[in-house]
């Protein structure tokens, strides 16, 4: 006797839950209706695409996330972000301005002993975006810019969340290893508009990383020095604490493939945590901010809405509408549940 098939799940819901705009929030709250509704094994197959599994699978976790796993990023590094691909032509010096705040990074030459020249380069990518993180993170958690980097650069890599860990030298440890050697070099300085209208303030060269201590990680095929503890400098650590913001570190863990979502994420959790308005962000504003590497902001737009839609998918509740303009942000609940908040340092 055949067995009659299963049936999807067919409530008003379910009907409109076909992922046509990502971006948009009310199809993303129609997302976790369905997923609270039917659970996410019935809500998985009315997806698509991987891409639309792969939202709802996010949306799932971030649902089920007690926000009690935070991570903390200095302010100015939700402003205004480091390179998504490598500068070109071997460039050691970075700016990047929001209108506001603006960041210079510069890659100092280094001779060793033997009067070898090395420059790192300028930081850029997921990966340096994941151990900017984990530092800062780690700090704030610890109350201590002492920062243990695990046993290895495997171990370090599984614990934010790349599984994918391949060597040789285009792998993923030599490219994780490339990065925390050139944040550890690099100096960053930030500007930033007064309030009171009367001119900039400055913090020039500054170093983020005081001690880079390398030993031979403990996997004998990784063939690479990778650092068991690194600092940072007390000022930064000092304004570290004074400026932390905090975000859930799951939601990171989702969005840790693309530096522009990762971008995208972390601005929008910081700038719709204290919006009391709406507020629309033009594109030419989020090109500057955001997408500096493309050379036109059509070419920036096209990427920008395919990482918006990863990054909303780990803020389901963040009310931001996609116009022709740019983007308007609403006034949305936190991504942070304020029973979650930790008691920080007093702002001076």
């Amino acid at each position: 006797m055949n067995k009659r098939p299963r049936k999807k799940p067919t409530t008003a819901v379910s009907a409109h839950l076909k992922l046509r705009n990502e971006n948009n929030f009310e199809s993303r709250q129609l997302v976790q209706q369905q997923i609270m509704d039917f659970g996410t094994e019935s809500t998985l197959q009315l997806a698509r695409s991987k891409r639309e599994r792969r939202h709802i699978e996010t949306m799932s976790v971030i649902m089920g996330d007690e926000g009690t796993d935070l991570g903390f990023l200095h302010s100015a590094f939700c402003m205004v972000s480091l390179p998504a691909r490598e500068p070109k032509d071997d460039a050691n010096e970075w700016y990047k301005s929001n209108g506001n705040v603006s960041l210079t990074i510069n890659s100092p030459a280094i001779y060793l002993p033997d009067g070898t020249r090395q420059v790192a380069g300028i930081p850029y990518g997921p990966r340096a975006r994941l151990i900017l993180m984990y530092l800062q993170s780690e700090a704030v958690r610890t109350k201590s810019p002492r920062v243990c980097m695990g046993r290895n650069l495997s171990d370090w890599m599984r614990s934010v969340g790349i599984q994918h860990i391949t060597g040789g030298r285009k792998g993923s440890i030599t490219q994780t290893y490339e990065q925390a050697k050139r944040l550890s070099f690099s100096t960053f300085s930030l500007a930033w508009k007064k309030e009171d209208g009367t001119g900039y303030g400055i913090i020039p060269n500054r170093t983020i990383i005081n001690q880079f201590d390398l030993w031979k990680g403990g996997d004998p095929d990784q063939g690479l020095l990778w650092p068991s503890v690194m600092e940072l400098t007390p000022e930064f650590f000092g304004d570290l604490k004074e400026h932390a913001v905090p975000f859930p570190q799951e939601a990171i863990r989702r969005v840790k493939s693309s530096a522009l979502a990762i971008d995208f994420y972390i601005w929008l959790v910081y700038r719709l945590r204290r919006l009391d308005k709406n507020l629309l962000v033009k594109w030419e504003h989020l090109h500057a901010h955001l997408g500096a590497q493309y050379q036109e902001v059509r070419f920036f737009k096209r990427s920008a809405m395919e990482a918006l839609s990863h990054a909303l998918a780990a803020y389901p509740d963040a009310r931001v509408e996609p116009l022709e303009a740019g983007l308007l942000l609403k006034p949305s609940r936190s991504a942070v549940p304020s029973q979650s908040m930790p008691v920080l340092a007093t702002r001076r």
